[in-house]
């Protein structure tokens, strides 16, 4: 990680990017893929679905051995695994490929009788932004389309920029705008490094406006309205797409990544699931069931009676990864929920990491935690006036913010670091008194009364918490004051790019390991059938019962209640091969919609003509489990 100095209050804090450092270049994702390939040529195949709209490959790994069950690795029970539609997302692709190495050396077996596919950067324009580009570091998610956003005939005219040049893209605020600039927040008193809405029965009042760091570039009194265009590739998929939303581009699957998924994906059937390394969840916290549209049809969730298979998976990937908690996008467009919905598969999707606190873990005594501690420059983190043990007095606040500005470079990492141990309620207030504001006081108040909780967002409170306690700092920038040449005074800070998608490098074998072994879950739990003994029965001279039993002996059915619904593939199909004049009845081609899982059977029968000891072929076939064959001998 590429950090600049870190410095406490009133100085800069900040890492260029937040991520897991592991992430490949395009150059560099060419050659794992081709070194992957050519180590594993008897289980792997490395192709592409198509290309990006800048031209790059996007990359397919095929996973399954050759001589193994149905014809080829094609027409087996398939799981795809999609990451980096979001080119934040970099811990998406770094999995990916891990787990890709792990099935193939650890889980051999399982690719004679199923496939895994993995598309490890389905946004490959969007990673080379960030991975390739010499430009100052920002936050971008899309692809790297141009688009003309504000209407003016001219595209990508008027963007994000680094206006202090610290090399970081973040954000502005502005105090007291111009009139045409409204001013919508306030600082939040209980943090003063976020902002939050005015609470107009305590009487405040509105003081800041929130930009993107830039300038007008055009002329026209807005910033940053027009920069790259590009399409969320998480909003450019059918299902629910968002039409009017910013980013979901012109018209369902515009994007040639999102349609090359796509079209690919509709030319095999045998992909009976899929999981996604993204920003959303449906594992943690499992979609809404019975929820419709305005239809009454097409779910906003899931489907009732598909409910206990995702509680399921949930409980497996729970117990797994120990994760307790994760925040989603809407799910609008995004691919997890088209796959579900209108593909008609098992959809799950995963951040692969979160915050620590989002994990669950031994709870520890913490009761010890800040006894006795020192306040940085030696002033006791007990008041002296009374007040609640940890507490300090307005006047040792102001002392210790007036020796951190006095102090030299050295000195001020020393301080930040003995702040960061202290009680979180001393580090909210110095941080408050050095950026000017009020000392707001205690956490209890005067008496012991409960102070009213932050109205901040708790998510954004949460990540400045594991930035301080975890990163040294390094995931927000400081707000620092800065003369714009248009608005004049503003301060530049805020989050940096990846904080809250990319763990950092030495987190990557573990959640390799945990998604290699939920990935092997799923695929233990695919559709598979199993042909159980064909009865043979003579009824007569040259005429024969043949009856059988097909059982599906996965944990998922042959279709969930959703692909029943969306009819998009055929059931389970049980084919006599013999010449339809020796079948005196039955039809030669037998089908049942569904097999559920667990033990879903499903029963043929033919009577045919035949001499002793003739034999012919039943065939069991299913788009999702592939196809079975068992030989018949005409005979008691």
């Amino acid at each position: 990680m590429r950090c600049m100095s870190l410095v406490w209050v009133t100085s800069l804090a900040a890492c260029a990017t937040m991520s897991s450092t592991a992430a490949p270049t395009a150059s560099e994702l060419d050659r794992q893929v081709r070194e992957l390939d050519r180590a594993n040529r008897s289980l792997m195949e490395v192709t592409t679905i198509g290309q990006s709209g800048e031209g790059r490959p996007i990359h397919l790994l095929r996973l399954g051995a050759e001589g193994g069950r149905g014809s080829g690795p094609d027409d087996r029970p398939a799981l795809l695994i999609v990451a980096g539609a979001n080119a934040n997302h970099f811990v998406g692709g770094d999995v990916a490929l891990g787990v890709a190495r792990l099935i193939v050396s650890d889980h051999a077996d399982l690719l004679e009788t199923t496939t895994v596919y993995i598309v490890p950067r389905l946004n490959p324009d969007g990673a080379a932004l960030h991975l390739e580009g010499n430009g100052p570091r920002r936050s971008y998610s899309r692809t790297t389309t141009s688009d003309d956003a504000d209407g003016d005939g001219r595209v990508d005219e008027d963007g994000p920029s680094d206006v202090n040049g610290d090399g970081v893209i973040t954000m502005m605020r502005v105090k007291n705008p111009p009139s045409w600039m409204n001013a919508t927040l306030v600082v939040d008193p209980d943090e003063p490094r976020l902002m939050r809405a005015p609470k107009p029965e305590e009487g405040e009042i509105a003081q800041y406006a929130m930009l993107v760091e830039s300038i007008d570039d055009d002329g026209d009194g807005k910033f940053a309205e027009d920069g790259f265009g590009g399409v969320e590739l998480d909003m450019n998929f059918m299902h629910q797409w968002p039409e009017h939303k910013d980013g979901a581009g012109d018209y369902p699957l515009s994007a040639p990544e999102s349609l090359a998924l796509v079209n690919w994906m509709l030319a095999r059937p045998n992909i009976a699931a899929v999981l996604v390394f993204g920003p959303h969840d449906s594992l943690v916290k499992i979609p809404a069931a019975g929820k419709m549209d305005i239809t009454g049809e097409a779910p906003v969730g899931i489907e009732n009676d598909d409910k206990a298979i995702y509680e399921k998976m949930s409980e497996v990937f729970k117990e797994i990864t120990k994760m307790k908690a994760a925040s989603t996008p809407d799910s609008d467009g995004a691919f997890y929920a088209w796959a579900y919905a209108q593909y008609g598969v098992p959809s799950f999707s995963t951040p692969v990491w979160v915050r620590p606190d989002q994990i669950e873990s031994e709870k520890k005594d913490d009761s010890a935690k800040g006894e006795g501690a020192k306040a940085p420059g030696g002033a006791d983190a007990r008041a002296d006036s009374g007040e609640a043990e940890g507490g300090v007095t307005t006047a040792e606040i102001q002392a210790m913010v007036a020796e951190f500005q006095a102090a030299d470079e050295a000195r001020q990492r020393e301080m930040m670091q003995e702040l960061r141990s202290m009680d979180p309620d001393v580090r909210r207030r110095a941080m408050a008194v050095g950026q000017g504001l009020p000392d707001p006081g205690p956490a209890g108040g005067a008496g012991g009364e409960s102070k009213e909780k932050s109205k901040a967002d708790e998510n954004e409170v949460a990540w400045l918490k594991y930035s301080d306690d975890e990163l040294d700092g390094a995931g927000f920038i400081e707000w620092t004051t800065f003369d714009h040449p248009q608005l004049g005074e503003v301060e530049i800070g805020g989050f940096v790019q990846g904080l809250m998608f990319n763990p950092p490098a030495d987190e990557l074998d573990r959640l390799i390991d945990e998604q290699a072994r939920f990935s092997v879950e799923l695929m233990n739990r695919l559709p598979h059938v199993e042909i159980g003994e064909v009865a043979v029965e003579r009824v007569g001279r040259g005429v024969w019962r043949v009856s059988l039993e097909a059982t599906n002996a996965g944990y998922f059915p042959t279709m969930l209640a959703i692909a029943e619904k969306v009819r998009r593939v055929p059931g389970v199909t049980m084919i006599a091969e013999l010449d339809e004049n020796r079948i005196l009845a039955g039809d030669k081609m037998q089908q049942q919609r569904n097999l559920a899982g667990s033990g879903g059977v499903a029963r043929a029968e033919w009577l045919v003509t035949g001499g002793d000891n003739e034999t012919f072929e039943i065939v069991v076939r299913s788009p999702t489990i592939g196809e079975e064959r068992v030989s018949v001998t005409l005979n008691n």
